[in-house]
């Protein structure tokens, strides 16, 4: 018997694997995370006693606009849980990501050039070289600097040039 939706099932393991850990109180509550397709939900949860105590969505008059991205939905009901939460006197709260994978929308691109040569150089180094896709001296490769290539420019950083596009 196989599994219908595989995406929604791995989300789901995730999702019980972060909880196991992740518990909400009255003084330092749960923050949960549901994202749709196009609505972002936000919930202050109290686990001792099960209940909610503060949410904010994307669909609250306050913050239903005109067509917005995703991003600015974000932030829009970022700013609200927050002064509510500050209005109620919860300064800490713990973040569930809810078995969604956190992505940074603004992600900064780079331009990276291969300044200096890699012979005698370790082959680790030549093989870092080649997974951020250089091939030869001065020919610029662009990049979205996620923390994964961060680390690959950091160790091969005395033979790069690396420009914020």
């Amino acid at each position: 018997m196989g599994i219908k939706n595989k995406k929604a099932y791995s989300r789901l393991r995730i999702k019980r694997r972060i909880r196991k850990t992740i518990v909400g109180t009255a003084e330092r509550p749960r923050m949960s995370v549901f994202r749709s397709n196009k609505q972002i939900y936000v919930q202050l949860i109290d686990d001792s006693t099960g209940t909610i105590l503060l949410s904010a969505s994307s669909r609250e008059k306050d913050s239903e606009k005109s067509k917005v991205n995703k991003v600015e939905q974000a932030k829009s009901v970022g700013s609200s849980i927050a002064e509510k939460a500050k209005t109620a006197g919860i300064g800490n709260v713990v973040f569930d990501r809810n078995g969604y994978m956190l992505k940074n929308r603004n992600m900064k691109k780079v331009s990276i050039t291969q300044t200096r040569s890699a012979i005698n150089k370790p082959k680790r180094k030549k093989l870092t070289l080649e997974a951020l896709g250089i091939k030869r001296l001065n020919r610029p490769k662009e990049h979205v600097l996620t923390p994964q290539v961060a680390g690959m420019i950091n160790k091969v950083k005395h033979l790069l040039k690396v420009e914020e596009i």
